[in-house]
C-alpha cells in the first residue's frame, strides 16, 4: 500500500475516532438545569383563568421553565413585595397596578429591560412613540398592558321602546341632559341618566372636557380652579336641576344592569361586567359627550404592567424569557379583551375588534383623551374620595376644592418622587 493510501486511512480512523469521542461526550450532557419561576399575579379570576391556560403553551415550549402563577391582592402586593424582595424570596415576575410603579422603582424592586431582550429601536417598533411615556429615568422596565378609558354606554332596546336611536345620542351635554330627561321616571325607579358611585370618575372626565387638569406638575396640583367648579357643578345639576338620577334609588351600574337607565357613564372594565353578570343587556359604547362636542372626551388610563423583579442572576434569562411571552401581542390581546383595554402592543390592535362595536368608542377615547397620572391612594383618597364626598353631600365647592388642593400640594410635597404626574406643564410640552 502506498504512504499516500496509508496516510489517508489514519486520518479518516483519527477523524472517525474524534468523531465518536465527540457523540459520547454530547451525549454524557445532563439535560438542561430546570428552573422554576414565582409570579405574583392579579387575583382577577376571569385574567388567572386565562394566564394558567397560557402559562401551560409556555412551559410546552421552554421545558426547562417551570411558571408558578400566584393570586396577590394589589394592596398585599405593596405591603409584601419591597420586603420579600430585598430578602430574596419575592417573584421573578410580578403584575403592579399603575399607582404604585414609582413606588417599586425607587425602592429598587424592578429590573431593567437589558438591551439583548429589546432594543429602544425595537421597543418603539412595537409601542409607538408613546412608549417614552414609560421611561423612568432614561430607562425602560416594563409597558402598559393597555389603555382603558371612559365612555358612554347605551342599551340598544331602551332607546328603541322610547322611540329613539343610537344615532339619537348627542356629541354635547347641553343636548344630551334633555334626551336623557324624556326617559326619566324617577317615581317608578328608572333613571335616565345615572351617575350615583360614578361621581369622582365622572368629575376628572369633566375636568379635562373643561380644560382643566389635576396636576400642573409633580410637586403642584392645580385642579382647584374654575374647571374643577363648572365640573363639580354639572354633577350636582343632574341631581338637582335636571334630575335625571338619584342619590337615593339604584346605583348607576346597578340602574343599567337591571335595564332601568338607558344610559351610563363607566370605563371600559365594565363591558366585560356587562357581557358577564349581564348579558340580557343589549348595550353598546360611543364616545363621551363634551361641552362642544369636541375632544378631549375625558381620561384614559394605561394598566401597567408586568415586570421582572428576580434578583437571582440565574433567574434572570428564564424570567425574561417569561416576560417577553406575557407581553407578546396574542397574550396582550387576550389579557386587554378580559380588562376592558385597548392593547398597547401594536400587533394586537386588530380592526376586527377595535374597530368595531363595543371597543371602537375605546380606541377613539384613548386617541383623543388625556392620559391620567399614577400617585400613591394618599393622593386618589384626597382627591377622588373625600373631596368628592364632602362637596357630593353639599360642601362649598371652592373652599372644599382649595383645602383639599392645600393638602394634596402637602403630600406631594414629600412624596413627589412615588408619583408618576403627566400633567400640564408635561403636556404642554410634549403635544
Amino acid at each position: 500500500m502506498k504512504k499516500t493510501g496509508l496516510l489517508l486511512i489514519v486520518m479518516l480512523l483519527i477523524a472517525s475516532l474524534m468523531a465518536m469521542a465527540g457523540a459520547q461526550q454530547e451525549g454524557s450532557k445532563a439535560p438542561g438545569e430546570k428552573v422554576s419561576l414565582l409570579a405574583w399575579w392579579t387575583v382577577r379570576k376571569p385574567i388567572m383563568e386565562f394566564s394558567k391556560e397560557e402559562v401551560k403553551k409556555f412551559e410546552t415550549e421552554h421545558p426547562n421553565i417551570q411558571v408558578e402563577l400566584m393570586g396577590m391582592p394589589e394592596d398585599a402586593l405593596q405591603q409584601k413585595l419591597i420586603g420579600a424582595t430585598k430578602a430574596n424570596i419575592g417573584p421573578d415576575v410580578v403584575y403592579i397596578d399603575e399607582n404604585i410603579v414609582k413606588v417599586m422603582y425607587n425602592a429598587g424592586v424592578l429590573q431593567s429591560i437589558p438591551a439583548d431582550v429589546y432594543t429602544e429601536a425595537e421597543i418603539l417598533k412595537m409601542y409607538g412613540p408613546k412608549a417614552k411615556m414609560s421611561k423612568i429615568d432614561g430607562k425602560y422596565y416594563g409597558f402598559p398592558n393597555g389603555d382603558m378609558a371612559a365612555v358612554l354606554y347605551y342599551n340598544i332596546d331602551f332607546l328603541r321602546s322610547n322611540g329613539f336611536s343610537p344615532n339619537d345620542i348627542p356629541d354635547t351635554w347641553r343636548e344630551f341632559i334633555p334626551l336623557a330627561q324624556k326617559m326619566t321616571d324617577l317615581a317608578n325607579d328608572i333613571q335616565g341618566f345615572p351617575i350615583r358611585g360614578r361621581e369622582a370618575s365622572m368629575w376628572n372626565a369633566l375636568l379635562f372636557q373643561n380644560e382643566g387638569f389635576l396636576f400642573r406638575n409633580e410637586k403642584e396640583a392645580m385642579f382647584a380652579g374654575k374647571a374643577g367648579e363648572e365640573s363639580f357643578q354639572f354633577l350636582l345639576d343632574i341631581y338637582k336641576k335636571y334630575k335625571v338620577s338619584s342619590r337615593t334609588s339604584l346605583s348607576a351600574n346597578e340602574a343599567f344592569g337591571q335595564g332601568k337607565a338607558p344610559f351610563i357613564y363607566n370605563w371600559t372594565w365594565f363591558i366585560g361586567t356587562l357581557e358577564t353578570n349581564f348579558s340580557d343587556i343589549n348595550f353598546s359604547t360611543r364616545v363621551l359627550p363634551t361641552p362642544d362636542g369636541t375632544p378631549p372626551f375625558g381620561s384614559y388610563g394605561p394598566s401597567y404592567g408586568l415586570f421582572v423583579s428576580s434578583t437571582e442572576a440565574k433567574k434572570q434569562p428564564a424570567a425574561w424569557e417569561f416576560w417577553k411571552f406575557v407581553t407578546s401581542p396574542d397574550f396582550q390581546l387576550g389579557w386587554s379583551m378580559l380588562r376592558g383595554l385597548i392593547p398597547a402592543r401594536l400587533e394586537a390592535h386588530k380592526p376586527e375588534i377595535f374597530g368595531k362595536s363595543p371597543y371602537r368608542a375605546l380606541a377613539e377615547a384613548v386617541a383623543n383623551g388625556v392620559s391620567y397620572s399614577f400617585y400613591p391612594d394618599a393622593v386618589g383618597n384626597l382627591i377622588l374620595g373625600t373631596m368628592v364626598d364632602e362637596i357630593m353631600e353639599g360642601a362649598p365647592i371652592r373652599d372644599t376644592m382649595q383645602r383639599i388642593q392645600d393638602e394634596v400640594d402637602a403630600y406631594l410635597a414629600k412624596h413627589s418622587d412615588d408619583c408618576w404626574i403627566y400633567g400640564k406643564e408635561w403636556y404642554d410640552k410634549n403635544k
